[in-house]
């Protein structure tokens, strides 16, 4: 048996309120303007740190507005924003207006 020093164990998560904007703005403005006009402001949790990120029109403004997608290493779809307003309504964590 080896024995090894120990380390120091450390949680970090690369999300952050830029890039989950990014996944947002990669659903297109069709999408975006449903999701506001039946939500009011789009909510998406981080499945990994439960950090929460809320966007209101005035954040999707130049994607609404017309801009070019923009790129990021996260996907969203409307059916997992839909999924998570679910559950986060299902667990009375937040209500979105």
């Amino acid at each position: 048996m080896r024995l090894f020093e120990p380390s120091a164990v450390s949680f970090c998560c690369s999300c952050s309120r830029e890039r989950t904007r990014a996944a947002l703005a990669s659903l297109g403005r069709a999408e975006i303007e449903e999701l506001l006009e039946e939500l009011g402001s789009i909510t998406m949790d981080c499945e990994f740190c439960n950090q929460q990120y809320r966007f209101a029109r005035a954040d999707m403004e130049d994607v609404l507005g017309g801009a070019g997608p923009c790129n990021s290493a996260l996907i969203a779809t409307l059916g997992d924003i839909r999924r998570i307003y679910s559950q986060t309504i299902s667990h009375n964590a937040v209500i979105l207006t």
